[in-house]
């Protein structure tokens, strides 16, 4: 217990102003004393140094004897398996704070020293219970089963303990948990990127078919080729190979639910920009004096018109644009510039874009099945538009969600459960005050 604690000073894991308490079972093993760690002064109720009867009294006593001080806890396997079973008997007993014993120990317990395989998996799921998540780190055999039971297992050696954790280490200490943690933040959020670039590319897609179906036209399939497997592919290919922020870890884990307000107001304003960007495309052309509306003919596909041009040419352009809005950098991600590959691939296909719109060649408006308008001022006008486009995503996605003001409204209509371990620590610190 003494090296644990040694450690754990040393570790910053108890500050110099913290009292430490060692909550241990006496001589006989029927009781539970508690002593603190800097006086080595027993901390009882009775004279004989140890709680006289149960745990719940001494536990009271000892908690009533300073209350300005920050004290935290540091238990034995034994001492922990007494608590426990006490408490699982229902024993639900309240100390001057107003707080569980039990959920006390747990959420101010720093230190657990000599505790067996079993006590270890029940550490990890009362403190789970709490709504902790869990990183356990361990060597040996007798960290399996906490392993296991734990939201991340990282073995620190290749022997037994790699068995049972999701993770190994290739160094035996745990310089590995900022790693993994940078890591699992990256690829979380990248897994949402990817999931709300797939849904705006399949809804930007869908309005400017929509549109074309009310002419009774449609994309070609060139034109589907090139927007699917050229600029959607290459974008979520290369866009998921930003590596993970290398600076500080943040305080605030990223958004674990798609179904939260933060993914669907950053997706449903996205693809409610676009929208608006295709329908003022399509009007603008409509209003031009050279336009001549399409001539549908009987059992024709009616692909190589003015519109179907003009959307496609800047629905391609508004799909490079969600996908920079959508590469989100620091807290979680390097800066998208760090992605060299990504940021070649749009500066790219921007280029290829801009040149199908502005001056393709005949065999590329053949290919493409292109009506290329006679105006200049009207393809440099889609250029422009798309990059307004850009603009307005990359406002939305890196000011406005990021805002304080939305952050406000997002805590009042979309509130998630407070954790148990939040309650139990605000109510320590208030009555500590």
């Amino acid at each position: 217990m003494d090296t644990a604690v040694s450690i754990a000073r040393r570790c910053g894991m108890v500050l110099p102003e913290d009292e430490l308490v060692c909550v241990e079972p006496t001589c006989d093993g029927r009781d539970i004393e508690y002593r603190s760690i800097a006086s080595r002064k027993r901390l009882d109720s009775g004279q004989n140094g140890h709680c006289s009867g149960h745990v719940k009294s001494a536990v009271v006593d000892v908690r009533s004897e300073v209350k300005e001080q920050r004290r935290v806890y540091a238990m034995t396997g034994e001492s922990f398996r007494m608590m426990r079973d006490q408490y699982k008997r229902g024993d639900n007993s309240k100390n001057h704070r107003g707080v569980s014993v039990f959920d006390d120990m747990l959420v101010r317990g720093v230190v657990f020293a000599r505790m067996g395989p079993g006590q270890k998996k029940e550490l990890v799921e009362d403190l789970q219970s709490l709504g902790y998540c869990l990183c356990m780190c361990g060597d040996g055999a007798n960290d399996c089963e906490a392993l296991r039971a734990a939201d991340a297992g990282i073995s620190l050696s290749k022997a037994e303990a790699s068995v049972a954790a999701p993770f190994t280490s290739q160094v035996a200490d745990i310089r590995c948990v900022p790693t993994l943690i940078r890591e699992g933040r990256a690829a979380l959020v990248t897994t949402f990127s990817v999931f709300k670039y797939m849904a705006a590319y399949s809804l930007i897609e869908f309005t400017t078919v929509l549109i074309l179906y009310t002419l009774n036209s449609n994309l070609g399939d060139r034109q589907y080729f090139y927007i699917d497997l050229v600029v959607v592919l290459i974008l979520a290919l290369v866009g998921e190979r930003t590596e993970a922020y290398k600076g500080r870890l943040d305080k605030k884990s990223p958004l674990s639910s798609l179904v939260s307000f933060p993914v669907l107001f950053s997706l449903l304003s996205q693809i409610a920009v676009q929208i608006f960007l295709l329908t003022l495309t399509y009007k603008y052309l409509e209003s031009e004096p050279w336009f001549t509306p399409l001539v549908q003919v009987i059992n024709t596909e009616n692909t190589k018109c003015y519109e179907t041009t003009a959307l496609f040419c800047l629905c391609s352009f508004l799909l490079i644009n969600v996908s920079v809005a959508f590469a989100e950098g620091a807290p979680y991600r390097s800066p998208m510039y760090t992605n060299g590959l990504y940021v070649g691939s749009v500066i790219v296909l921007y280029l290829i874009t801009a040149y199908i719109t502005l001056w393709p060649a005949n065999f590329v408006a053949d290919f493409l099945e292109l009506e290329v308008p006679s105006s200049l001022t009207f393809r440099v006008a889609l250029v422009e538009i798309s990059i307004l486009g850009l603009v307005l995503s990359y406002i939305i996605d890196r000011w406005v969600i990021s805002s304080n003001a939305l952050k406000q409204l997002c805590g009042k209509l979309w509130s998630n459960p407070t954790p148990r371990y939040v309650a139990v620590e605000n109510e320590i610190r208030n009555r500590e005050m």
